[in-house]
């Protein structure tokens, strides 16, 4: 996860560079723009995806527990 992580990092750095005077076209700069985006939103979500199942599951099943009386 880490090394996935650090990869993803270093594309949107990458990325970052399209924004200097090397890439003068305001459209493609635009579309790089949105590249980034993307590339954070699925950080995001693959960072804290981990962190919302196991809460879900772990609700579930002090709810079932609670319900049955099995604890």
């Amino acid at each position: 996860m880490d090394l996935y992580n650090e990869g993803l990092v270093q594309a949107i750095t990458i990325h970052f560079f399209m924004f200097s005077d090397a890439m003068p076209d305001p459209v493609a700069q635009y579309t790089v723009g949105w590249s980034i985006a993307i590339f954070l939103s699925w950080i995001l979500y693959i960072n804290t995806w981990p962190i919302i199942y196991t809460d879900i599951i772990r609700r579930t099943f002090l709810v079932f527990v609670k319900k049955y009386n099995l604890w």
